[in-house]
């Protein structure tokens, strides 16, 4: 299977990510070739954001495309800042985030990326979460957003002190790709089939 698929993002790193973690699939994402508005509404779910934004954006594309989106779920924090995230990155930062959690041991929190491919008329919705812990201070040089203090579970290092190999094994994002590929797999087998 070779599928290229648009990614409608602004963000070169996702991009990156997100074709990292797919390169043994056959799907590769580009960006749209005609300028294409990826919506985001504030809402309390980043399923709902992905979802919102597929619709708005099928009104222009009709080619298959996928969006995405994600958050950091800080447990302390009721979850804060979570689909806030881009937001809260720009206004407080890692620094601020990190002065709300000072003195804190319960550092639990999690990603969660929310992919929706629209193909054939139709929305199709993967999410993937990966829990982990805030670490006390920024460490890493690689990554992006909150890549610095982010330790998944069952590592020591940041997802900031990862390679882009590794991340795109492990990641949130990664994950809900590459759900997403095993689908169209399948869909394009049946569909080969009729």
């Amino acid at each position: 299977m070779v599928v290229e698929l648009v990614f409608l993002t602004g963000n070169a790193n996702k991009m990156a990510e997100a074709n990292e973690a797919l390169k043994e699939t056959g799907i590769s994402l580009v960006p749209p070739r005609q300028r294409v508005e990826k919506l985001e509404i504030q809402d309390n779910r980043v399923e709902n954001i992905s979802l919102y934004a597929a619709r708005h954006a099928s009104r222009r594309l009709r080619e298959p495309f996928v969006v995405e989106d994600d958050g950091l779920f800080v447990k302390l924090l009721n979850g804060f800042p979570g689909p806030y995230t881009a937001y809260a990155l720009k206004t407080i930062g890692i620094g601020g985030l990190l002065k709300l959690l000072e003195g804190v041991k319960e550092r639990d929190a999690y990603f969660l990326s929310a992919v929706t491919l629209h193909i054939d008329g139709r929305l199709y919705l993967f999410t993937h979460r990966v829990d982990g812990t805030i670490s006390l201070q920024p460490r890493g040089s690689s990554g992006f957003g909150f890549d610095p203090v982010f330790i998944p579970n069952g590592y020591t290092s940041t997802y900031a002190e990862m390679d882009l190999s590794l991340k795109s094994k492990i990641s949130h994002r990664a994950g809900a790709f590459r759900q997403m590929a095993a689908f169209l797999k399948n869909y394009y087998e049946k569909f080969k089939e009729r």
